[in-house]
């Protein structure tokens, strides 16, 4: 059964921002998404203070961070974002 998702703030400005002049990867971005509702747990699942998450990656630099509600089955994507930057890490 699919998941239906939902989009946080932070997800929905990253997400703008980066594909702001980048159709390429707003178009991979979809795809993965679409991918994540059909198979939620296909991610990574994190630890650490993103426990509870799950991240998969978006084109080679890239990674979605979010949480599967499963009872409700939905998805949260709470942020996209340059993989050093997404996990709180500086480049």
């Amino acid at each position: 059964m699919t998941y239906i998702y939902e989009t946080e703030p932070k997800f929905r400005s990253n997400f703008k921002r980066l594909t702001k002049k980048n159709w390429v990867l707003a178009e991979r971005i979809a795809v993965k998404i679409k991918d994540i509702c059909e198979h939620p747990e296909r991610g990574e699942p994190l630890s650490g203070d993103l426990s509870g998450m799950w991240s998969v990656h978006v084109a080679k630099h890239y990674v979605i961070i979010y949480e599967i509600v499963h009872n409700k089955k939905h998805i949260i994507l709470s942020n996209i974002d340059h993989h050093d930057y997404a996990y709180g890490k500086k480049l």
